[in-house]
């Protein structure tokens, strides 16, 4: 029989027990029953007809359901079987039972029969108190609930909650698996991992240890695990609770250098709508008033984003709109063009229609352009995924609009009155054609913080104790010396505002400030792996500019595979397909299970290039050993005469640095020697030079 799990995990309402039970440790996650009915993944019956289910699913105990009744019943059927752990059921009045049955196929519940079980039979319970059981079966299909009092006829149920149980069977080192730059620290973690590869925060009492069993590459400042790359290699590093109930290993390696590997490569339809009509004698509106064409800038807007995503994000226009229909409103009213003909050509007008906007007199009408466009239905249908408009200055648009019942703020107010079948989110973003590529790309960066706000729970550039989002976006004005990348109106090195009451901030938008500090920022091309790497810049680390740091700010943002701490490293996927971002999260493990599961121990012979290489006097030397064997490592001169042996033994498998010091055992002199590691019928040699 096939067991899968097939609902939705929230981790934000975990049921986090950390118990432990014959010496395991297991956690508890709540299954997403309301909206796993919604996506189809559960089937609800219930009786009688006349019930609203509303409130049975949405976590308040005190919002119950029922009324006049000898009996609720309530029935869960999975599309599939799914492993329960526990059932919890909350009820509001006394006098009254309730029975639990369930079955692990559709037919053995049917017929009472096989795996059948009534795991509750007529219990009485107490009003306003918690009923939890466990539940038996290593698989339940069908699941039923029934509340019965029939000496009142009124039956009430608060809430009812299942959870499955996950077995925590190890630790997982983070970053998984470790990699360094000589030189460079990097701070791991350690979370507990499930047998399904689901991560969960380290919550026992025990301190953890950390261990490197070749400390000449990595080594560990007591136990603390921050882990120093010393020179190049590879070494085993072992976290351990002292009880031994969890432990976890990852082989760490110190490269020259590195980068994330980026996300799949992913295709976003769009559709665009150009609020340019024709004004008069055929000429359109940016013409009239000499503007930029913006088919040029969707073009350029298209290939930057492309560029600054590496390749993994492609914009493609799917459909465009470009008509003489006009969806801003003047009290209420919709435009025509010929007012706005005059609006436009009214002296003044830049500062009249601009506070006309700030009193909410010229409004876009968003929804007014969904439906006349059939928006919604190519959204739920994936026939485009988001809206570009490009309208006249002071248009009534935001610069970003999201669209949807679950929709929040997206750099404005969501709009969240949609069509009951529209069970999506849509991104619609305003731009106007007075206002280049690097003002558009700027509005897309607002979206963009508006996401991962919400994704991290959290923006507070002052915390202490920084998430990544918070550490990307660190500016040294707020911490000094901890400049990272920065936000979208402030670069790390905006400049300090020395009046904060005169309404001015020489910070805000400077993308010119040749003033040099220091920053993390290259770090962030190779994240999560976020080493104390820095370097000394200012403006001309992205060419100055709102182009230039608009570009730099994208192109470091993480586009990358794998998830970190629940957050996909992908955070532009975020801001494209929010929804989308958070499922796949959910449903991606932190790392495969199989993958720490084997072990670390080399599979075959390997001489790594000594480091560092010119060198003088001494340099180190890896390799590794996939078995006990007989290993020899020997230095030869450019004539072929063996000049210093450096392992001459019986070697267990493992990975093993040597050092070679010029100055000892005899002085080299300048020039190129030879290194050859040799075990059985392995042989590899190397080439090395000294200068002095």
């Amino acid at each position: 029989m096939k067991v899968k799990k097939v609902f939705s995990l929230i981790f934000s309402v975990l049921v986090f027990t950390s118990q432990l039970i014959y010496s395991q440790i297991t956690v508890l996650e709540k299954v997403d029953i309301k909206n796993d009915i919604s996506n189809g993944k559960i089937q609800l019956e219930y009786s009688p007809a006349t019930l609203d289910l509303t409130n049975l699913f949405d976590e308040q105990d005190y919002s119950f359901v029922g009324g006049q009744a000898d009996s609720i019943t309530i029935k869960l059927t999975f599309d599939e079987a799914v492993e329960l752990n526990s059932s919890r059921a909350f009820f509001v009045l006394f006098a009254a039972q309730y029975s639990l049955e369930a079955a692990s196929t559709v037919e053995d519940f049917n017929s009472k029969s096989g795996s059948y079980q009534k795991i509750v039979s007529s219990k009485a319970y107490t009003a306003n108190k918690v009923d939890s059981v466990n539940i038996p079966l290593a698989a339940v299909r069908v699941i039923q609930l029934v509340a019965k009092n029939p000496t009142t006829k009124m039956a009430y149920i608060g809430e009812w909650s299942l959870y499955i149980g996950n077995e925590i069977v190890s630790l997982l080192i983070t970053p998984y698996p470790p990699r360094l730059l000589p030189g460079t620290d990097l701070k791991l973690n350690a979370v507990m991992l499930d047998s399904k590869g689901n991560s969960y925060p380290y919550s026992l009492d025990e301190q953890l240890s950390w261990r490197s069993s070749n400390p000449s590459v990595a080594s560990f400042n007591d136990e603390n695990p921050t882990l120093t790359g010393n020179t190049l290699g590879t070494s085993e590093i072992t976290v351990q609770a002292p009880s031994g109930k969890l432990s976890g290993t990852a082989l760490a390696t110190v490269e020259s250098e590195f980068s994330a590997d980026l996300a799949e490569t992913k295709t976003v339809k769009v559709a665009v709508v150009y609020q340019d009509p024709i004004i008069t004698m055929g000429q359109r509106l940016h013409v009239r008033y000499n503007w930029e064409d913006p088919k040029f800038y969707i073009s350029e807007i298209v290939k930057e984003f492309e560029k600054a995503s590496n390749g993994v994000y492609k914009f493609e226009i799917v459909e465009t709109h470009d008509d003489q229909v006009v969806f801003s409103k003047l009290d209420s009213t919709y435009l025509t063009v010929s007012q706005i003909k005059a609006y436009l050509d009214e002296p003044g007008w830049v500062t009249v229609k601009n506070i006309a906007e700030k009193q909410g007199r010229i409004k876009f009408d968003y929804k007014g352009m969904i439906q006349y466009y059939d928006f919604y239905n190519k959204r739920e249908q994936g026939i485009i995924d988001e809206v570009w408009v490009y309208a006249w200055p002071f248009g009534g648009m935001y610069e970003s609009q999201l669209v949807g019942k679950n929709a929040f703020w997206w750099n404005s107010s969501p709009i969240t009155d949609v069509p009951e079948n529209f069970t999506k989110l849509l991104s619609v973003m305003g731009w106007n054609y007075e206002r280049g590529v690097a003002e558009a790309m700027h509005s897309v960066g607002h979206r963009a913080e508006s996401a991962l706000r919400v994704a991290f729970g959290r923006w507070d550039g002052t915390n202490e104790n920084p998430n990544d989002w918070e550490l990307f976006t660190t500016i040294d004005r707020v911490k000094p010396g901890q400049g990272n990348i920065g936000n979208i109106h402030f670069p790390f090195n905006a400049a300090v505002d020395p009046n904060p009451n005169d309404n001015v901030d020489p910070g805000d938008y400077d993308y010119d400030n040749y003033r040099s500090l220091v920053t993390y920022a290259k770090n962030w091309l190779r994240y999560p792996y976020l080493l104390n790497q820095t370097e000394v810049g200012n403006c001309t680390l992205w060419g100055t500019g709102q182009l230039g740091y608009m570009r730099w700010w994208f192109n470091h943002l993480p586009h990358y595979k794998g998830k970190t701490n629940g957050i996909l490293n992908d955070w532009w996927h975020y801001f494209i397909d929010y929804e989308g971002a958070v499922a796949l999260a959910q449903s991606t493990p932190t790392v495969n299970v199989e993958d720490i599961k084997k072990p670390s121990m080399p599979e075959d012979f390997k001489l790594e290039q000594n480091y560092p290489n010119p060198f003088n006097p001494s340099t180190q030397i890896s390799f590794q050993v996939p078995q006990y064997d007989h290993v020899t490592l020997k230095i030869y001169d450019v004539l072929g005469s063996e000049v210093r042996t450096l392992v001459d033994e019986m070697k267990s498998p493992g990975y093993y640095t040597v050092t070679l010091d010029a100055n000892k055992n005899g002085v080299l002199s300048s020039g190129v020697y030879f290194y050859r590691l040799k075990s059985g019928s392995f042989n590899q040699t190397k080439k090395l030079m000294l200068i002095k």
